[in-house]
């Protein structure tokens, strides 16, 4: 029995059959089995106890009247076949041949999309400060200097259209404003004076009314 130590302790899963032995029966019970726990991914190692001495010998003492092919783990022959097949039809495989659980795939993290680039905003009209008292006042005198220069380059006209007679007389007369040869002060003796006018007469009510 010391002999069989060896498979005692192994973990292994193995698969006992005799491919020399020239039964039919054994061959396709044989690839029956590989392809279970091959779709169960199952993990399992064969060996032909035709020329596996060591193999025949665990077969002879331990099978106890199971035929060939067997599955046999740590020295005990644990299932045939049918135990097999039984046990693959209720989904007890795996459980009952204490195979490790396969882990499922970790699936790959998803890599964050790159965050789209700023675009610079406008700067509202909100935003810019309001003009103080002083610059208003600023703004105001330069205006007016502005204003005085371009009224002293206007050219001033020579004569004026005006609908008033006397108006008109008193602007486009040559000797209004001009000052005479050797004397500063202009010659105002041709200009017109209101109280020269004489006044209309004012209406007598008495007269206007009927007899």
């Amino acid at each position: 029995m010391a002999e069989l130590a060896v498979y005692d302790n192994d973990p292994t899963l193995y698969l006992f059959t005799s491919l020399t032995a020239g039964s039919s029966h054994i061959v396709t019970a044989t690839s029956r089995i590989e392809t279970i726990l091959k779709a169960n991914k199952i993990p399992f190692k064969g060996v032909d106890t035709a020329t596996d001495e060591l193999a025949r010998k665990l077969y002879g003492r331990r099978a106890r009247g199971k035929k060939l092919p067997l599955l046999v783990k740590e020295g005990y022959v644990i299932a045939d076949l049918e135990q097999v097949e039984e046990w693959n039809e209720y989904d007890e495989l795996k459980e009952a041949l204490g195979a490790p659980a396969v882990p499922a795939p970790t699936p790959a993290k998803a890599t964050p999309a790159p965050a789209p680039a700023a675009t610079p905003t406008t700067t509202n009209k909100e935003n810019e400060p309001a003009a103080n008292p002083e610059q208003n006042l600023a703004i105001r005198q330069l205006g007016a200097e502005a204003a005085k220069v371009a009224a002293a380059k206007k050219p001033v006209p020579e004569k004026i259209s005006t609908t008033n007679p006397l108006l008109a007389e008193k602007v486009n007369s040559p000797a209004v404003g001009t000052p005479t040869k050797g004397s500063d002060k202009p010659d105002t003796s041709s200009i017109l004076s209101p109280r020269s006018i004489p006044l209309p007469a004012t209406p007598n009510p008495a007269a206007a009314s009927p007899s």
